[in-house]
């Protein structure tokens, strides 16, 4: 669901008069690298070493966790490195020329992040489903009417039989 909500977005993103389009009702992917006490007094190395790490070698994750003794720390990341696994072969420091990575101090976890909003759509008195919210913004002076025409007119094109939204329920709420 979230890369069909992703996708969606970006081709909503593309039409001429939309500034933005702003996403609620799906979990956002996260990253949580969850650091072993034990093993980092072992190795005599800092939380900070492995953020260092991380960040020195460019690492792409979402806004994430560096979770230790059940003391959660926040993490952004912006990079090349699209997975956790990446993530765990990343070196943190040397010992006796012995390389020490990421996954000998710390579980890394490709998750989602906790919800912080839930959205809900009920239709003709159903009862209330999960669901996706897509709010559009058009660029200022923008014709209000024809954005609104060619963002129709998108959504039609991808409901059809192949396209990216031919398996969803669309509503549209003005």
């Amino acid at each position: 669901l979230a890369d069909v909500a992703t996708a969606f977005e970006d081709a909503l993103e593309q039409l001429t008069g939309v500034t933005r389009v702003e996403r609620t009702g799906v979990p956002e992917r996260e990253v949580q690298v969850v650091v072993d006490p034990v093993a980092l007094a072992q190795y005599q190395l800092q939380v900070t070493d492995i953020v260092r790490a991380i960040d020195a070698h460019n690492s792409t994750v979402p806004v994430g966790q560096l979770e230790i003794d059940g003391t959660a720390y926040n993490v952004a990341l912006e990079g090349d490195v699209q997975n956790a696994s990446a993530i765990e072969t990343i070196p943190v420091a040397t010992r006796g020329a012995v390389p020490i990575y990421v996954r000998d101090v710390a579980t890394v976890v490709d998750g989602f992040a906790e919800a912080a909003t839930r959205t809900r759509f009920s239709e003709a008195g159903n009862p209330s489903q999960n669901a996706v919210n897509f709010a559009v913004y058009k660029q200022a002076g923008g014709d209000i009417t024809r954005i609104t025409e060619r963002v129709n007119q998108r959504v039609t094109e991808l409901q059809a039989d192949d396209g990216l939204l031919s398996s969803c329920t669309v509503a549209t709420v003005l």
